[in-house]
C-alpha cells in the first residue's frame, strides 16, 4: 500500500492535496477488499458454501445431460433479462447525456437571447440619448436658447485651433 510522507502533509490546511486523496482512496479500497474477503470466507467456510459447490460439481458429473439442459435453460432465461437490463442502462446513459446536451444548448440559447436583449437595450438607450440631444438642441435653437451649444462649439473650435498651432 502507498504510504505518503508524513512531512508532506499540511495538518493545518482543510483542503486535501493529491497524496492525501490518493492515500485515502487506497485505504478505503483496501478496507473494502478485506471486508469482501472476510464475507466470502465466512460464506464458503461457515455457511457451507464449499460443500454446496462440491455437491453441485458431483451432481453435474453424475448427470451431464441434465446439467447441460439446466445450463441452457438458465442461459435462455437470463439472456433476455440481460439484454433488457443492458438496453435500460444504455437508455439511461444516453438520456442523461442527451439531457446534458439539451440543457447546455438551452442555456446557450437563453444566454444569447439575454445578451441580445441587453445589447439592444444599450443600443436603444444610446440612440435615444443621441436623438434627445439633437432634439433638445433644435428646440433650444427654435426658442433662441443656444448658448450652451454655442459654448460647446466654441470650446471645440478653440481646442482645435490650439492643436493646429502646436503642431506647426
Amino acid at each position: 500500500m502507498v504510504q505518503p510522507n508524513r512531512e508532506n502533509f499540511d495538518t493545518t490546511s482543510t483542503a486535501l492535496n493529491a497524496d492525501q486523496l490518493l492515500c485515502g482512496a487506497f485505504n478505503a479500497l483496501q478496507k473494502l477488499w478485506t471486508q469482501g474477503r472476510r464475507c466470502a470466507s465466512f460464506v464458503m467456510s461457515e455457511l457451507g458454501g464449499n460443500e454446496f459447490i462440491e455437491a453441485a460439481i458431483n451432481w453435474c458429473l453424475e448427470h451431464p445431460d441434465i446439467a447441460i439442459c439446466v445450463m441452457a435453460a438458465s442461459f435462455v432465461i437470463l439472456l433476455p433479462l440481460l439484454i433488457i437490463f443492458g438496453f435500460g442502462i444504455a437508455t439511461m446513459v444516453i438520456t442523461f447525456t442527451g439531457i446534458l446536451v439539451l440543457e447546455g444548448t438551452l442555456l446557450t440559447v437563453v444566454l444569447m437571447i439575454f445578451l441580445v436583449c441587453i445589447a439592444s437595450l444599450a443600443i436603444a438607450v444610446a440612440v435615444f440619448a443621441v436623438v434627445a440631444y439633437f432634439g433638445f438642441s433644435q428646440i433650444h435653437e427654435f426658442f433662441g436658447l443656444s448658448r450652451h451649444r454655442d459654448a460647446f462649439v466654441k470650446f471645440v473650435q478653440e481646442t482645435r485651433t490650439e492643436n493646429v498651432e502646436s503642431t506647426q
